[in-house]
């Protein structure tokens, strides 16, 4: 279960949500810090997020149907190739963190955030995403708008996911008819009788 902050806890209760995004891309030359909300924002123990970025969508995170991992697309607008040169140093691997953090909508001040002002505590931030990136490129709509996506994932997402798995002969057969890995199991075992209780 997600514990949330006090702060956090008081908003979802009222139903009035109001979320905003932070994106933290650890590269090897410097972190570079993007936020969707309008103005610069800074969160102590994290650093200054600039506004001044193309940030267009975050994809929400979902389990992909190929392989159990974690996907998630930053899409970003780049008709100027800004991205181009950060693709061409390859960010293959690099460390991505996206925060969800929230808008104070209640009447009253709320961690240190008037009404309609966003709340800047780390302790506020739910963690939306945590993963390397994957994949990068570009694409351009049928109105010639350029956009740069990048796409993150995360291979350890599905550790809480249970699986059954049955290691009996017949089991494997169902996968692949040739694996005879468990035929000597089969063929060793015998019953036995057990005592139970005291001699």
């Amino acid at each position: 279960m997600k514990i949330y902050s006090a702060n956090i806890q008081q908003i979802l209760d009222s139903d009035k949500l109001s979320p905003y995004f932070l994106v933290m891309i650890e590269l090897a030359s410097g972190t570079i810090y993007h936020t969707s909300t309008p103005m610069d924002i800074t969160i102590s123990g994290l650093g200054v997020f600039s506004a001044d970025n193309a940030l267009m969508s975050i994809d929400s995170p979902r389990l992909s149907t190929v392989v159990d991992r974690e996907v998630y697309k930053l899409t970003y607008s780049d008709n100027n190739f800004a991205f181009r040169a950060l693709f061409e140093t390859g960010i293959i691997g690099t460390p991505v963190t996206v925060y969800v953090g929230f808008y104070n909508t209640l009447d009253i001040e709320l961690g240190g955030a008037l009404p309609g002002q966003p709340l800047e505590n780390i302790e506020d931030l739910v963690i939306a995403y945590k993963g390397f990136v994957d994949s990068h490129g570009h694409a351009t709509d049928v109105e010639d708008q350029v956009t740069a996506v990048i796409e993150c994932s995360s291979p350890m997402a599905s550790l809480d996911l249970v699986k059954p798995f049955y290691t009996s002969r017949d089991s494997l057969r169902q996968l692949n008819s040739q694996d005879s890995s468990f035929d000597d199991v089969y063929n060793g075992s015998k019953a036995i009788n057990l005592l139970w209780g005291k001699k």
